[in-house]
């Protein structure tokens, strides 16, 4: 699973496909990725500005120290049927967060009461 932090907040997890032999990664066209630019779901596809493949995932490569290339990355905003944006991109590996253990997150709840 992946989450997209554009700055805005809003994305959600969404499942890739890692190749581990080929060192590849990959999504499939059209995986919603959350609301990341604060106007609705945005859509993943394979694109630039001159146009948008529905049809064929996304595939990029992954590095030994986790860095993740994926070119013709193309954002589609469905609620406007708008093309957001097209880049080339690169994703750097952030730490897991902290997971609340029960008891702590059954004494936040009781603080609440």
């Amino acid at each position: 699973m992946v989450t997209i932090d554009a700055g805005s907040g809003g994305g959600i997890p969404f499942k890739v496909g890692i190749d581990t032999e080929a060192m590849t990664i990959t999504i499939p066209t059209g995986t919603d990725v959350g609301e990341i630019y604060g106007y609705g779901p945005t859509l993943m596809y394979v694109g630039d500005y001159s146009y948008i493949d529905r049809e064929t995932d996304l595939v990029g490569t992954i590095s030994e120290d986790g860095t993740i290339a994926i070119d013709e990355v193309a954002m589609w905003l469905p609620n406007y049927a708008y093309y957001w944006d097209a880049f080339n991109t690169t994703w750097t590996k952030t730490g897991k967060k902290a997971v609340e253990s029960n008891a702590a997150i059954e004494l936040k709840a009781e603080r609440l009461k």
